[in-house]
């Protein structure tokens, strides 16, 4: 576990900077607060001085794994600590290995006394329902796979597939595929109902492949042979594995094929510019920290509120290389 003076060497601030931004103080910008305490979730640091922490209280938890996913968590935590402000409160963020069931099994929780929590990237609906009877609790970035009485805050992927399908279809590509990756697990079946019930509103065409790993891509080179020219893949991994089939298949991104997907952190260094909706993760982190304090009753248990994001133009869509291709 790092030391403050080691994060704020880390980070080229100064450890008194740091010492207010974990303490919830005033006179630290929200973007450079939510970068720190993102640095500290990643590294397993807490508020030095929580117990201190005056008047209302928002706790994040921050689920084990994507507290390295700094960019996303970064503007997440951005969001939260503009929204906690403007609801006359405090965001404090907590880095967790594994869900807990009670904030009883966090002694830096029991100091803090938060009056509602954030569960960022939850993993366990179980676990979550069973926060939820002791704080107001909001899921944020990972609805429940199926109906639940927990809030959540997260980006609506029935409109992000329809955009996605809309930007295919005035590029000119009238036939349409949609990959789905086993691993992608519930968002690849949002995703594949989203792009289903699209396809239909669309009246265009839409076959639907699922892979698992390596296996299932020949089914895809079928479709891509016999003119599918448009593909929306259910992940941002899943649509990096089709830029490397088509590479190695030697098919022409975007001419024989444009392929999108959905990105909701910064761009990997080294990888094609793939296409995809843009996810706003500071409007989601805002919105859901209103939401936990000022209206934890206001609201139907189970009522999700979902946040827009936007296409992203990359290098891998374009028009067909033709319009026997596209028709």
């Amino acid at each position: 576990m790092h030391s403050l003076r080691a994060l704020a060497r880390d980070l080229g601030m100064s450890p008194a900077t740091v010492s207010r931004a974990l303490a919830g103080r005033a006179h630290v910008h929200d973007r450079t607060r939510a970068r720190i305490l993102a640095a500290a979730a990643a590294a397993g640091l807490s508020s030095p001085s929580a117990g201190a922490a005056a008047g209302r209280g928002l706790l994040a938890l921050v689920a084990g794994g994507w507290s390295r996913r700094a960019s996303a968590l970064a503007d997440l935590l951005a969001g939260a600590a503009q929204g906690a402000r403007q609801a006359g409160a405090v965001l404090h963020s907590l880095p967790l290995e594994a869900a807990i069931s009670s904030l009883r099994e966090l002694p830096q929780a029991q100091r803090l006394r938060p009056s509602a929590l954030l569960l960022c990237f939850w993993p366990d609906e179980a676990s979550a329902l069973a926060l939820s009877l002791e704080r107001p609790c909001v899921l944020v970035g990972q609805p429940p796979a199926g109906p639940s009485p927990l809030r959540c805050a997260t980006f609506d992927a029935t409109a992000g597939v329809m955009q996605l399908l809309d930007h295919l279809l005035e590029l000119g590509h009238r036939r349409f595929g949609f990959v789905t990756d086993r691993s992608t697990g519930w968002r690849g079946c949002e995703r594949h109902g989203a792009a289903t019930a699209a396809a239909a509103m669309r009246g265009v065409p839409l076959t639907v492949h699922a892979v698992s790993g390596p296996r299932g891509w020949s089914r895809v080179r079928t479709a891509i042979t016999a003119g599918t020219t448009g593909w929306i893949c259910d992940a941002e991994s899943t649509g990096q594995a089709m830029l490397e089939q088509c590479a190695h298949w030697q098919m022409a991104v975007p001419q024989q094929a444009s392929v999108c997907g959905f990105f909701f952190s910064n761009r990997q260094p080294g990888r094609p510019h793939l296409t995809g909706m843009r996810g706003d993760w500071q409007a989601v982190g805002r919105i859901a920290a209103r939401w936990a304090l000022t209206r934890p009753d206001h609201l139907d248990p189970g009522t999700r509120l979902l946040v827009a994001s936007r296409v992203e133009a990359g290098a891998t869509t374009g028009p067909p290389a033709n319009d026997e291709a596209a028709g």
